[in-house]
């Protein structure tokens, strides 16, 4: 039926005094229901592309935002102690990087690192405690013995918050075993930002020289 049937078979009907039918009213509120129906898919659908869109970005920003404080913190220091063994990586003898000297946080003790910890009312604890899955707010300090955090957070904790992302910092080291003491030629860095809309949303890695040599102490961690 062309439209120009349609249309005056259309207005026809709507000249007749009788009105619609009860078949014609409900097939009618069936159409405007579908379409009713459509829309809101299409709203659903696009309120999640953008919470996934906006979640990305937030994650971009904060892993750029801890790669430029790592950078400053490793590229200044003057002394690290390192893991007792060391672990390959690509068929490349490295060492793990267990604390470091920072000059932002001097007035604590020497040993920091970069550490995961929960944030809540509280206050904080290692993200590996209970359930936790290493994931965290990148802390600048140290835990003690006690599981006790002391240090100060890389960035702010709504920064983490408002899309729910977490992050996780490993950092590996060369070391010239000719010199006396030994020195730490470079700083390899892996960084990953986990969401819980979409799991792990970032991950980069990244080399840091330090700008002065650094010392090196090889031995576990001190409490």
């Amino acid at each position: 039926m062309s439209f120009h049937r349609i249309r005056k078979a259309l207005r026809k009907k709507l000249g007749d005094s009788r009105g619609f039918s009860f078949t014609e009213l409900l097939a009618t509120l069936l159409i405007v229901a579908m379409a009713a129906e459509a829309v809101g898919m299409g709203i659903q659908a696009a309120i999640r592309q953008y919470n996934k869109s906006m979640t990305l970005s937030e994650a971009k920003i904060l892993a750029s935002t801890l790669t430029s404080v790592i950078q400053s913190e490793l590229g200044s220091t003057g002394t690290a102690r390192l893991s007792d063994d060391p672990v390959e990586v690509d068929g490349k003898t490295v060492w793990k990087l267990a604390e470091f000297f920072s000059h932002g946080y001097a007035n604590e003790q020497e040993g920091t690192y970069f550490t995961a910890v929960t944030v809540n009312s509280e206050g904080m604890r290692p993200a590996t405690d209970g359930d936790g899955d290493g994931y965290g707010e990148i802390l600048l300090g140290k835990i003690r013995g006690d599981d006790t955090v002391v240090g100060n957070l890389l960035v702010s904790s709504s920064t983490y918050s408002r899309y729910k992302l977490k992050a996780k910092v490993d950092v590996t080291c060369d070391v010239d075993d000719n010199d006396d003491p030994q020195e730490i030629t470079a700083f390899h860095v892996s960084l990953v930002v986990h969401s819980s809309l979409g799991g792990e949303t970032v991950r980069t890695a990244f080399d840091v020289l330090p700008l002065n040599p650094v010392m090196v102490e090889k031995g576990d961690e001190e409490s």
